[in-house]
């Protein structure tokens, strides 16, 4: 655990620096090379991806009350663009679609080594960290023509903006900014500065900043000072225009190493930092991956989750992750060794179908059945 935790703190390091006017720049991936969205119509800046959440041909959907025939044993809860529409007020004045385009920017560095991770290395470890290092080609940074510079939080809301207008005068609906990566809460005060940023650019009611996290920079050691104070969460908790997707990796502490190829001594830690979150008063949306997930640990997990607010679990969406993804099948051909170690795969259905046996039981709620902004919380208990 500490290796994980001094790498972690390394990484956060790398990601935020003051400049010569004492302003914090952050490293982001600038340029995605070969995979850059500039390279399509209608992109002002390199550093933005497109991310459409619900998209039916993907398999990801909605919850049902929303007109989508979500059948969770084959399709993926996908709600983002709801949750944003009730969260700004916009029920009833505009449509969830309006709410289905994410400009997402990457943090270029992340603590852990998924394998089933849709982001390649090159666009979230440095040479110096990246499992493959020594692997893959001395060059294939240069190859890919990946980019990344520190910038600025308030360049990215600029242009961010700028490409909102610049997509609204093509009749096309741009309002949510999303934080990914890599791991959003290596930078945490970006998240912060943005969403003052838009703030006091009046822009508070209309656009949404929606980020991500593996929880692994929030942990509380038990014996020293957190990564990422309670200050910083509880101002981030003061901003309705915001939430966070925390994503448990692993259910357990090996299924968490079999699916990172990081240790973990004590996987209550993750728990922990989850509860931070919630302590700050932050809005989350959860998951966990349904072929990721060792089904003997659904059921502990599951109680754990519970004994913070018993309504939870039904905040949670069971991602399917789609391994037909280049960088997944890339490291599958770079190293036998990798794959040997961390490729297992459990049964999604069996893990839907415990999950949804548990929900019944306790909350009289099936899985899909609640649009999870509308789960209705809980007193929460003491930690």
């Amino acid at each position: 655990m500490v290796n994980l935790l001094e790498k972690t703190r390394k990484q956060y390091k790398e990601v935020t620096k003051p400049n010569q006017d004492g302003v914090n720049e952050y490293r982001i991936i600038y340029d995605f090379g070969t995979s850059s969205i500039a390279s399509e119509a209608g992109f002002l800046q390199p550093f933005f991806r497109l991310f459409t959440p619900a998209k039916a041909t993907k398999g990801r959907k909605l919850n049902s009350l929303y007109g989508h025939s979500l059948n969770p044993y084959k399709d993926t809860l996908m709600d983002y663009a709801t949750i944003v529409q009730y969260k700004l007020g916009k029920v009833g004045i505009s449509s969830w679609e309006d709410y289905n385009r994410l400009l997402s920017v990457h943090i270029a560095r992340c603590p852990l080594n998924c394998w089933h991770c849709y982001v390649g290395e090159c666009l979230k470890h440095d040479c110096g960290t990246c499992s493959f290092n020594g692997k893959c080609g001395q060059n294939r940074r240069n190859e890919l023509k990946v980019k990344e510079e520190l910038v600025p939080s308030k360049t990215i809301v600029n242009k961010f903006i700028e490409q909102r207008d610049h997509d609204a005068s093509n009749g096309i609906k741009t309002n949510i900014l999303r934080v990914t990566g890599g791991e959003p809460f290596l930078a945490p005060e970006m998240i912060l500065e943005m969403l003052q940023d838009i703030k006091n650019q009046g822009l508070g009611k209309e656009v949404f900043i929606w980020t991500e996290t593996n929880l692994v920079p929030l942990i509380q050691p038990y014996n020293a000072d957190p990564l990422i104070s309670s200050e910083i969460l509880t101002d981030l908790g003061k901003f309705s225009n915001f939430c966070v997707h925390p994503c448990f990796h692993g259910l357990n502490k090996e299924n968490f190493e079999e699916v990172t190829g990081e240790k973990i001594v004590d996987y209550d830690l993750l728990v922990g930092a989850f509860r931070r979150l919630i302590d700050a008063g932050i809005d989350v949306y959860p998951s966990f991956g349904s072929n990721m997930s060792s089904l003997e640990e659904v059921e502990t997990f599951y109680y754990k989750i519970s004994s913070i607010d018993e309504n939870l679990p039904l905040r949670f969406t069971l991602i399917e992750y789609d391994l037909d993804y280049q960088p997944v099948k890339w490291r599958r051909e770079v190293s036998d060794e990798f794959a040997k170690e961390h490729t297992m795969v459990y049964d999604r259905f069996q893990v839907i179908e415990k999950w949804d046996s548990l929900l019944k039981a306790s909350t009289g709620y099936a899985y899909g059945d609640i649009p999870r902004h509308l789960v209705p919380k809980k007193k929460v208990r003491a930690g």
